[in-house]
Parts: structure tokens; sequence; C-alpha cells
């Protein structure tokens, strides 16, 4: 009887071959993975603070934003930033803390709360009332040189003694948001619109607005997105959180 032949084409060598030729080829993968470092262990994450000798700011941050130029301004309740005098705000250049202004009359006299940056000018929102040295009812802008309000005389930024809690921006528009009652002088229900020039309430008459403390604002598109404590928008139910769609 003629002995059984065993070809390369019979499943059961095929499968003798293929273990080993698996084998040597992830064998060399490895190898390969190895040389081009592709297993090296990750660089482990940690925490640094800002400036030489790690003390950052003397009190709390609330608020932090990004300049055109990559530096980071910090706005909150402080005196002064890794040993430079700062009234509460800083902006930190990825080497030192400097002041947004110069001698006593830098940054504001009061708390920053919210701070946001459109066309390059950074605005600022809080419980201050100056800035710079100048009047500025609890909103003002930063050009990189000089502080300014937003509208003229004591109707300027918003009512009495409201704070700014948050800020956004659509377009080259400004939205505030915070517990006033007033905007430029006008009434304005704790959310209201600066174009450069003017104040505008968001919406019209007594309904305008929210009915109570707006502690967050966010843009979507040409949407503007609100939540804080209030109940009603515009004089409609809406719990705690609302859209205003832009239209005037």
């Amino acid at each position: 009887m003629e002995g059984a032949r065993i070809g390369t084409r019979d499943p059961a060598l095929q499968r003798m071959i293929a273990v080993p030729q698996r084998a040597r080829s992830t064998a060399r993968y490895a190898l390969l993975a190895l040389a081009l470092g592709l297993f090296a262990t990750p660089a482990a994450a940690v925490w640094t603070g800002f400036g030489d000798v790690r003390t950052g700011c003397n009190g709390t941050v609330f608020a932090l934003a990004t300049l055109p130029d990559g530096s980071l301004v910090a706005g909150g309740s402080f005196s002064e930033c890794d040993g430079t005098p700062a009234s509460n705000i800083a902006r930190w250049d990825g080497v030192a803390w400097t002041s947004l202004g110069f001698g006593a009359s830098n940054g504001v006299d009061g708390q920053v709360r919210a701070l946001t940056v459109i066309g390059g000018a950074l605005y600022v929102g809080g419980g201050f009332a100056q800035a710079g040295g100048t009047a500025a009812n609890r909103v003002a802008r930063w050009d990189g040189v000089a502080w300014s309000s937003l509208g003229t005389g004591a109707s300027n930024g918003v009512s009495g003694n409201a704070t700014v809690l948050a800020l956004t921006a659509i377009g080259g528009d400004l939205y505030v948001g915070g517990n006033f009652t007033q905007a430029g002088g006008a009434q304005a229900g704790r959310v209201a619109r600066w174009d450069g020039v003017i104040w505008s309430p968001l919406g019209s008459g007594t309904g305008n607005g929210v009915s109570n403390t707006v502690y967050a604002l966010h843009a979507m598109g040409s949407d503007l997105y609100v939540g804080g404590a209030f109940v009603q928008a515009g004089g409609a139910s809406a719990n705690r959180v609302a859209r205003w769609n832009g239209a005037t």
C-alpha cells in the first residue's frame, strides 16, 4: 500500500506552518516598534505653578483668558502675582507676571469675575467701579495700552451695586450677564449687549432680559444661551436656562 502523502495544501500542515510564521511576524514587529520608540513610556503628567518662586497670585482667581499674543490673563481678587503689584488682574507672558496699567492705578478697584477677548481687546467684568483710575461701572475694556469704560458719563457700564458675572461675544458684540437692572442708563434685566457704541437690552419693555441673576453665558452661532437663577426670560417661563436668538 502506497504511503500516504501530506501535501502543502493539507490543512493540518498549513496550521503548523502558520503558527511559527505569525510568531516571527510578531517578533519582527516588536523589534521595529522598539527601534522606533513606539513602546516608549509616556512622560508623566505634572502640575506646575506660575512664577520663579511658584507663588502665583495672592488671592482668588475667578477668570482666565488668552490674548492674541498667546499670553494668559488672570482676573480675580488679589493685589499681586509673584511679587508684582497687580490690582485684581494680571498678565502672564510665559516668563513673568505684569500688571495691566502702571502705578497705583493699574488694574481695577474691585473683583474681576469674567473675561473675554474681542478683536484683540480684553473685556473685563466684575464688581469694580474704576479701571486704570477711570470710572468704569462693573465692565471695562483694555486695549493693551489703556483702560476705557463702555459708555460715557455716570451711565457707563451697568448699574449700581451690581456685579458682572459672565461675558461672551457674538461677532463683534459683547454680551454681559450678572445681577444688574440697568446698562448704559437704560433698563436691562440682568443681561445686555454692547455693540461698541451703545448698550441694548435683550428684549423690550419691562419683560426684557431675565428675572434673576445670570451666572453663565455661552455663544453658539448667532444664538446666546443664558444660565442663572431665573425662572422667566422675556416674561415667559424659563427655568434657569434660556436662549436668545439675536433678534432685535
